[in-house]
């Protein structure tokens, strides 16, 4: 099934730049499992034997986040070549462990990470299956110029000394062509001063739709929330009582979803 997830998770993460699409989405080289590409946010993935039906000999196990010591459970690998506008899509096998069992589904999307930041997917594709399950999703690759894209597998999340896993194979990624035009508008959107002491200036372009835009803290709690409908050319934000700090700006037309950061000083 596919879902939204617009949380943001504020996490130093160092990356490393590919010059294809996913590599090593069997996880194997030379008769052997192999990790190489793959990062974690929490516990360092393994390579665990069989691999999934059709695959190899070889699967990724991944640990799920724990409420009591490291989440999310998620490992990533940056991708490059991808062009703002254009659509992909990303499949994986994946199944849970029938003996670790994670909370709730483990997914497969395509997120980001933003000058620190690690945007999760706007769009997901999940299984809560024992067995093992074709994940699919499709969606549109929106850039700053300080984006990189990212693949992301997330393992579910566990609570207490539980622990979970999941496992991944065969990932693969390819361009299926065409651009999303509400996708263009919501790029457009432009916000100054930035860094700002009082009044922020949102320029909304082409913007046509009800547009919602929430002000976030890096941890996820909502601050405030306006929709506008219409087409207003600039929007004004008081920020002038807000505390110094980094924010989200999200914006969203109930089609696709942007998010800008801001400095309050």
């Amino acid at each position: 099934m596919k879902n939204k997830n617009w949380i943001f998770i504020f996490i130093c993460l160092s990356s490393l730049i590919l010059n294809a699409q996913v590599q090593n989405g069997s996880f194997e080289s030379g008769g052997s499992g192999s990790t190489q590409f793959w990062n974690a946010v929490c516990n360092s993935p393994v390579t665990v034997q069989p691999g999934s039906t059709g695959g190899g000999d070889f699967a990724l196990r991944a640990t799920s986040g724990n409420t009591q010591s490291c989440f999310p459970g998620i490992v990533y690998q940056p991708v490059s070549g991808l062009v703002h506008g254009r659509v992909y899509r990303i499949s994986v096998q994946a199944r849970l462990d029938s003996l670790f069992l994670p909370w709730g589904n483990v997914s497969v999307g395509l997120g980001a990470l933003q000058n620190g930041v690690m945007i999760q997917p706007n769009k997901v594709d999940s299984t809560a299956s024992l067995n093992w399950d074709n994940l699919t999703v499709t969606d549109t690759f929106w850039s700053n110029p300080t984006d990189t894209p990212i693949v992301i597998l997330n393992a579910g999340l566990t609570g207490g000394p539980a622990l979970g896993y999941a496992y991944f194979d065969l990932v693969e990624m390819e361009e299926v062509g065409g651009t999303n035009n509400v996708e263009e508008v919501l790029h457009q959107l432009e916000i100054f001063p930035n860094p700002v002491a009082e009044i922020l200036n949102i320029e909304l372009g082409g913007q046509r739709k009800p547009l919602d835009i929430r002000l976030m803290s890096v941890s996820g709690q909502q601050i405030d929330w306006l929709r506008f409908q219409g087409n207003p050319s600039i929007i004004k934000l008081d920020l002038t009582n807000l505390a110094a700090g980094i924010y989200i700006l999200e914006f969203s037309d109930m089609e696709r979803y942007k998010p800008k950061k801001v400095i309050k000083i």
